[in-house]
């Protein structure tokens, strides 16, 4: 039970930020009913035992600021390269397949770095065996860097 105290608490004011936000309304009677929803949800959801760290990683918030901005930076980068290589394709188009085996112990983990991979320019992760990762490059540099990149580190884990 004490394992779930902070995550309750955490689920709990998240949901009352919401109700506030949404709501827009300081009503008595609105804030009773939004209090009386907020804990009836909040009762379900551990009824239901779902509420856990890594239901609401509140933990890995300050891992994610900087994945976040170390994500940022790299769509920006391949980007620039993406549009360089469509304007000067001279030899540089050959798309490729490389197998990435990150260094992550989750399958959340691996999961968000294969989001990360398709989300930057130029490459897309086609599937996920057994913690390696299929990338399809446009060219098989671009695939190379991926292998070789070491954003996996930046990648929060529960």
């Amino acid at each position: 039970m004490g394992r779930v105290v902070g995550p309750t608490l955490g689920l709990g004011l998240l949901l009352v930020a919401l109700w506030l936000i949404l709501s827009g309304h300081f009503e008595p009677l609105l804030l009773a009913i939004g209090a009386f929803s907020v804990g009836g949800v909040v009762a379900l959801c551990l009824r239901l035992g779902i509420v856990d760290r890594e239901g609401l990683p509140f933990h890995l918030a300050p891992r994610l600021m900087v994945y976040w901005l170390t994500l940022a930076v790299k769509i920006i980068r391949d980007n620039i390269s993406v549009a360089y290589t469509i304007v000067r394709p001279k030899g540089r188009i050959e798309p490729g397949l490389v197998t990435i085996s990150p260094e992550l112990t989750t399958d959340l983990g691996r999961a968000i770095y294969a989001n990360a991979i398709t989300l930057t320019p130029g490459t897309y992760t086609l599937s996920i065996d057994h913690g390696s990762l299929l990338v399809h490059g446009l060219s098989k540099a671009v695939a190379q860097s991926e292998k070789s990149d070491e954003a996996w580190r930046e990648v929060p884990e529960a």
